[in-house]
């Protein structure tokens, strides 16, 4: 028992499975900033004359903002294309698992959170040596 105390104590945030179990990690939400485009199948644009399925690629390294200071996440996550002018994303998570997720206008956004956050999506830069906690 000590010591599955001590896998989840050592291996938050670093495993979506482990997270998704682990008594030790609260259920948080957050607002993240999503690309305009999402591409399909490894990289390509959606095709609509094909009748070969296209599946949308997951959405990877997207800051999601937990309080009005700026603590957040960083997540990869699947999430399908956003709906036109709904490029923002109301994000529960425990960890790395995302539990759901909801599209947003960044109307919806608490003013308070839209003043840390970028209207526009910036790719984040590498996570080398870096936690995806802050």
């Amino acid at each position: 028992m000590v010591g599955l105390l001590i896998f989840f104590n050592v291996y938050q945030y670093r495993n979506q499975w482990v997270d998704r179990f682990n008594p030790f990690l609260a259920l948080t939400t957050g607002y993240a900033t999503l690309p305009a485009k999402v591409t399909y199948n490894g990289g390509n644009q959606y095709q609509k004359s094909t009748a070969k399925l296209q599946v949308p690629d997951p959405y990877t390294d997207i800051w999601v903002v937990e309080s009005p200071f700026g603590a957040g996440t960083r997540l990869s996550f699947q999430g399908g294309q956003a709906p036109p002018n709904k490029h923002y994303v109301l994000i529960q998570h425990k960890g790395l698992y995302v539990k759901r997720l909801s599209f947003i206008p960044w109307t919806s956004i608490p003013a308070n959170y839209r003043a840390i956050m970028a209207e526009k999506y910036r790719r984040l830069p590498a996570a080398t040596n870096e936690p995806v906690h802050h």
